[in-house]
This record gives C-alpha cells, structure tokens and sequence, in this order.
C-alpha cells in the first residue's frame, strides 16, 4: 500500500462504552500478528470509558475528543493514527484470531488495493440471532458474482470501478475493513453530517475512486447488545440514504448512466415507499406528492404510473366529460 504497508493502526471509536470495550480490546491484542498501534479515539464519553483505559490498558493509544458523533471520532483516529494503514473496528466488535495477519496478506497479495474489505459474524444477544458470515448466508451478496474482479486468488479478489455501481444498489461491503491513510484522508474521510450509513457513503467514494480487494474471510464478529443499538440505526435511516443517492447523482454527471440509472430507481423506490405509507393512512394528497416525486425518477415504476393515472382519471370523474 505505501512505503509503510506493512504496519498497521487499528482505530476504535468508543462512546460510554466502560468496562465493555475490554473484549474488542483483548481481540485486538490477542492477535497472532500485532498492529503496530492500537488507538482508541473517546467521543466525549461521560462515564468510566478513559479511566477504564488507562487503567488496565496502557499500552493503548487514547485519544479524547468531544462528542462529534462516531464519524468525527473515526476521522479524529485516521488523523492521530502512525501507520498509514488503518484498521477501523467498531468498539463492540471482536477481531478474529488472525485478523491482522489475513489482511496484511492481503495487502501483500493486492498491493494495487487502497482498501480491503472482508466479512464478519453476527450476534445479537437481545434477540438470540447469529450469522455465521454475510457472504454466503444472506441473499443480497450474491451481487458480488454480477462484477467481474480484475484479478483475484483463494484468498481475495479486487474489483474496480465496476464494484460502485452495484454499491449503488445497497450496501454489500462489511467490516473489518482496512485502508490507506493516505487514500481515506484524500478522500475527506467520513461525512460528519450523516447520521447513520456514513459507512455506505464512504465505501461507495473509495469504490468508486480507487481499486479494493473483497475477501470472503471473516475475520470478525459483530455484537448487538440490545435492541437500542438497532432503533438508533433505524431512525431516520431512509433519509439519510436518499440524502447520500442525491450527493452522488450530483457528482456523477448525466453522462454516467452506469451510475445514473440504479440512483434514479432507488431514490424512485423511497418515493413509492413514502407515497404507500400515506396511501395506508388516507392522506391521498401527500401520496400522490410523493408518487409524482417517484414518477420523475426515470426510470419510473410501472406501480407508480398505474396509481397516478387512475386518481387522475378518478379527479376529472363523469362531469369531466359530461362538460365537454
């Protein structure tokens, strides 16, 4: 990746997370090969978060910072971080055991990659759910056999600009994932105004920028502790989504249809979506608004058209044509 690929920063963003970040921390140094830094960036916490660290983990690097949200956290760590690649970990992941040594190979592999993404585990202790990787359990991976890589191996496979458009269409990259400082500096890191999917937003950037390797491995385990986690994420979740489709149709000009196209049906899709919920409710007004939003989103749903053109027809009415 760089004259320094072959050290590694991981950087945790952690807001009153306590005594609970300990197990992403024991992952992380119980590695069989060692990151080189380990940084933990504190967004303000108000509870025992830095004494906790320093305490019982002095070999990490802490960063506090105020309260700016996890995005501003994560940037805080990629500016602060020694190595110029990077390894963001959400602080209620676990690394798997070779985490660190599966992604240098990685690099070592793919050095023309500014990212690498691979695939992780799933538990969610509220609900008793467990995934034991996304890849190959969940339907909407199998996008990945629409792109053909560049070049790829038992280990990994990179992709260009070809991964984006597909990305266009949901997000199919997972974390743990590792990039050049330099890239995602270059890049502007995290968008600081994104209330959730800031991930998804940067991956489409780097994807869409720079080449990146895909791996199957799972080199991680994400844990939900509590249905809270999910309804923070949830809220407002389609409008970020619409917000983040209208920035990238703004930078990608009427020219790239390739990226055009699957922005303008998505976008057309949350129309449609916000016109049923207020067709549901009786505010036939508003779902018309919101189906003629839709209907400009060429290329427009065949639902949306059939909906629009029989209230029309049911406005004009008999007396309509009784006038004529």
């Amino acid at each position: 990746m760089s004259a320094r690929q072959d050290t590694i920063s991981v950087v945790i963003a952690a807001y009153n997370r306590g005594p609970k970040i300990a197990d992403t921390l024991n992952s992380v140094l119980s590695q069989s090969t060692q990151a080189n830094e380990i940084l933990v960036v504190d967004d303000g916490s108000t509870d025992d978060t830095v004494p906790f660290i320093r305490e019982y983990y002095p070999q990490v690097r802490l960063v506090e910072a105020k309260h700016g949200g996890q995005s501003a956290a994560r940037n805080r760590g990629a500016q602060k971080a020694s190595s110029d690649t990077i390894i963001f970990l959400d602080s209620d992941d676990l690394m798997r055991p070779n985490a660190i040594k599966t992604i240098l190979e990685l690099i070592r592999r793919f050095p023309e990659a500014h990212a690498v993404f691979t695939d992780h585990g799933y538990v969610n202790h509220q609900s008793g759910a467990t995934l034991d990787n996304h890849h190959s359990q969940l339907p909407q991976f199998s996008r990945f056999g629409l792109v053909a890589p560049v070049r790829s191996d038992e280990l990994g496979r990179v992709y260009d600009r070809r991964l984006y458009y597909q990305l266009l269409r949901g997000n199919i990259l997972q974390q743990p994932w590792t990039t050049r400082r330099s890239s995602f500096l270059r890049l502007g890191g995290f968008s600081e105004d994104l209330r959730n999917n800031e991930d998804w937003d940067l991956y489409l950037r780097i994807a869409y920028t720079y080449p990146v390797v895909v791996s199957d491995c799972v080199l991680s385990t994400h844990v939900v502790e509590s249905e809270r986690d999910h309804v923070h994420l949830s809220a407002g979740q389609d409008e970020m989504n619409m917000l983040i489709l209208q920035r990238h149709s703004k930078a990608r000009c009427w020219a790239n249809l390739w990226a055009q196209v699957p922005i303008r049906q998505k976008l057309g899709l949350y129309y449609k979506a916000f016109g049923d919920q207020e067709c549901a409710k009786g505010n036939l007004a508003l779902a018309t608004r919101e189906y003629f939003r839709s209907f400009r989103q060429w290329p427009f749903d065949r639902v949306v058209v059939a909906r629009l053109l029989m209230w029309s027809l049911r406005l004009l009415g008999p007396q309509h044509y009784a006038n004529r």
